[in-house]
């Protein structure tokens, strides 16, 4: 819908900056929006596959696509000497079509100091990004990227098991770019992912080298994260083997084998039914394997979770004598992909849950009404004038603004209720449980009376106002899309009927919200 403003003449200069921090501001969206379900197709490469000398390679051109980079390392630094010291290995490059893939690290293999990036080795060795471009960085260091032809650069540190391992790094040859918080927070998701498949490997590695009796392989992997267990064949499938190193996680094997029925009381109950399930199956010879991923309660009552792999354990004649498994502890893993999940759902600017997550939200509250649970409405907002700020007052303050919004915003509601962003200056507030039609009117009375009151940033006195438009829920809306669709254009409406009535306001009133 269009929405009607008074015209504003502006320098031409003025309105060409305008218009380019606006591309600007899209591409980044786009390109976070890319990386991340490049993360998330790398999360599950990483994951499925043993062998990292082939999912490395795919992982790095897949993220080297997605942000538009000109080059992705991933570089091991053998920290057995002091990590200053340590030789640099690059395991693995990517290089766009038409961009060299020289940035010389394999005719090197110098100390980290020998190569120009002394002063990088304590940033990264406590875990942090390190960021910038080639003509801001020492003489050493710039010497070294400008061989590359690098303009600028960002490098996350990996960690495997608690351990600096190495970093990926990311160049950019063409221009100086810029990395958003949102873009980094990404990427260390991933190099979180890449930590977590090289532990994963080593320890898969261990086992595989080990050809030795299960008592014996036990033994090797007294401090890894694997368990190795074996149970009986009849219900409850009483438990015959657990390896010591159950203890990681505040049990002790001997007192789970002196009481063989009491492992099913750590399993998640929600978990429990299909695992047994399955060791009934490979028990009664209907299936020879499984995999199952469940959580087990810590005594602390924290959550850990296992992948776990069991087999039907035979004898030399071939009769089935036990089910029998690995448990491989994926906690990290799916810390990792919930990080994915809450970037996905969560506006980079202001914190704020983004349109889907709001939206999946009111499929919901959608359902529980149609119950008769309770009664809910949408409050869709738009600032008025808020490209004024941008265009007069520069972006940086525009985006310290709809922070502060949102912040507003959220003080205004309870912690049933929901409040998010849409993009650009649009927010929506989902009130539940609402007791009465006038509760919805005083929210949207408060709401407006908060975001009248000036905002003080960066030395600017900054007011706005506020059009609502409101929806409550009523049994004939047919579902979440229509009742968008009415507060938008109860906003609409709303946005209208201030501009009629701009001329008799007074600069700190709150424009009237409209219901649809």
């Amino acid at each position: 819908m269009t929405r009607q403003r008074k015209p504003q003449v502006w320098p031409e200069s003025v309105e060409a900056t305008s218009k380019l921090d606006d591309a600007l501001a899209i591409l980044a969206a786009h390109r976070r929006d890319a990386a991340l379900e490049a993360v998330a197709m790398s999360a599950k490469e990483l994951l499925r596959s043993s062998d990292l000398q082939q999912s490395l390679p795919k992982v790095i051109e897949q993220i080297g696509h997605a942000t538009g980079v000109d080059r992705v390392h991933i570089i091991e630094i053998d920290t057995d000497t002091s990590p200053e010291h340590s030789p640099v290995v690059q395991r693995y490059v990517w290089s766009a079509p038409g961009v060299s893939s020289s940035i010389n690290y394999e005719e090197i293999k110098n100390p980290m100091a020998e190569v120009g990036l002394k002063s990088w080795v304590p940033r990264l060795a406590r875990g942090e990004t390190v960021v910038g471009n080639t003509r801001d960085f020492e003489p050493a260091a710039r010497t070294l990227f400008e061989r590359g032809s690098v303009k600028s650069v960002m490098a996350v540190p990996v960690f495997v098991e608690g351990q600096w391992w190495g970093l990926i790094a990311f160049d950019e040859c063409g221009f100086e770019r810029h990395w958003g918080p949102a873009e980094i927070n990404t990427f260390k998701t991933l190099a979180e992912l890449i930590g977590a498949a090289i532990a994963r490997t080593r320890r898969l590695k261990t086992l595989a080298d080990a050809n030795q009796t299960l008592a014996d392989a036990n033994r090797i992997i007294e401090n890894s994260a694997t368990i190795l267990y074996r149970v009986g064949l009849k219900p409850p499938f009483p438990l015959i083997f657990l390896s010591q190193n159950i203890s990681r996680y505040g049990y002790q094997a001997d007192e789970l084998l002196a009481h063989p029925e009491r492992w099913a009381q750590l399993i998640e109950r929600a978990d429990l039914t299909a695992m047994i399930d399955d060791i009934r199956s490979i028990s009664e010879g209907k299936m020879e394997s499984n995999q199952k991923e469940f959580r087990v309660r810590k005594p602390d009552g924290s959550i850990v979770w296992f992948d776990g792999h069991g087999r039907a354990l035979r004898d030399s004649e071939n009769r089935l004598v036990a089910v029998e498994g690995i448990l491989t502890d994926i906690t990290e893993r799916k810390i990792a992909a919930e990080k994915i999940a809450a970037l996905a759902r969560t506006d980079s600017l202001t914190g704020l849950p983004n349109r889907a997550a709001f939206l999946e939200r009111l499929n919901l509250e959608f359902a529980r009404a149609r119950r008769g649970a309770n009664q809910f409405a949408v409050h869709y907002l738009d600032l008025d004038r808020f490209k004024d700020v941008n265009d007069t007052l520069g972006h940086p303050v525009g985006d310290e603004l709809l922070r502060a919004v949102a912040e507003r915003l959220t003080s205004c509601v309870r912690e049933t209720d929901m409040v998010a962003r849409f993009g650009g200056d649009e927010f929506a507030v989902l009130q539940d449980d609402i007791e009465d039609t006038a509760n919805v009117e005083t929210l949207a009375a408060k709401i407006g009376e908060k975001l009248a009151a000036p905002f003080a940033i960066d030395g600017n006195q900054v007011q706005t106002t506020v059009s609502i438009g409101i929806v409550p829920y009523c049994g004939d809306i047919a579902g979440v899309d229509v009742m968008m669709m009415k507060a938008d254009l109860a906003l609409y409406r709303a946005k209208t009927k201030a501009a009629i009535s701009s001329a008799s306001m007074s600069p700190n009133s709150t424009t009237r919200p409209a219901s649809g």
